[in-house]
């Protein structure tokens, strides 16, 4: 999965966090040799192409590290996951979502990929409805439980993307088992990100509602939220009690 990574470019527009109406055509080209993975951004901005040098650690079909801006030396995060023929990719500064984006690998003849069928959504960065730009980014919850030997945890994530779309999956489940003839483990791995089809997130106050984008329903309260002091937690109720979350990315 880390290799199908590399060797190739992929194309599509970063969405700043903090304003959706600021997107920039970006190219993402990965190197990956091993679990070492280097490459760089162009992206366009008002008509001229900025270069980012990216550095890091590619593993089942993940990145994470840092994207330099050679100019003046600053330093970012970021992180990518593989999803089918997409690419998800975020860029953040000390833990704070800068921007994001979906891009598409770039085939032989130089043009993005089309998105496959049961991936693709039609976005809406239009719509003109609020939406807490504190909220876009990505969210984990970790549960664990513990019995006789037994030791288990899953982690499940949430994506908000800044143009309303929310995903769901790419966790984890662990589980050990100590037992008199030794112990053993199982990690199921990572699943893939599933967006949700004709559907949009936007929000009101402390609640985050779901608008189709395809049928003319009732929009419908899908939770409500309570952030931490510093943006990095997130208490999220969907009618069963609040469940903790931390911000990844």
């Amino acid at each position: 999965m880390a290799q199908s990574l590399g060797g190739t470019s992929w194309q599509g527009t970063l969405t700043s966090a903090q304003n959706t109406a600021l997107a920039y055509p970006s190219t993402i080209t990965f190197r990956v040799e091993g679990t070492q993975l280097t490459g760089s951004i162009i992206m366009e901005a008002q008509g001229l192409k900025e270069l980012y040098v990216l550095q890091g650690i590619a593993q089942g079909g993940q990145a994470a590290g840092t994207a330099t801006y050679p100019k003046d030396g600053s330093v970012f995060q970021f992180e990518a996951q593989l999803n089918g023929a997409q690419l998800a990719f975020g860029v953040g500064l000390n833990n704070t979502p800068i921007m994001a984006g979906m891009l598409s690998r770039l085939g032989a003849g130089g043009r993005a990929a089309a998105p496959q069928a049961q991936r693709s959504t039609p976005t809406a960065p239009n719509d003109r409805l609020p939406r807490d730009g504190r909220l876009v980014g990505v969210w984990a919850h970790t549960s664990s439980y513990r019995s006789e030997g037994l030791h288990a945890s899953t982690r499940t994530l949430l994506y908000f993307f800044p143009d309303g779309r929310l995903g769901s999956g790419g966790g984890q489940a662990l589980a050990s088992y100590d037992g008199a003839d030794g112990s053993s483990s199982l990690n199921t791995g990572a699943d893939g990100v599933n967006v949700e089809q004709g559907l949009v997130w936007y929000t009101k106050g402390n609640q985050i509602w779901l608008h189709a984008t395809q049928q003319k329903v009732p929009d419908q309260v899908w939770g409500q939220f309570v952030l931490s002091s510093n943006g990095q937690g997130m208490h999220l109720n969907r009618g069963t009690g609040n469940v903790l979350y931390e911000r990844t990315q």
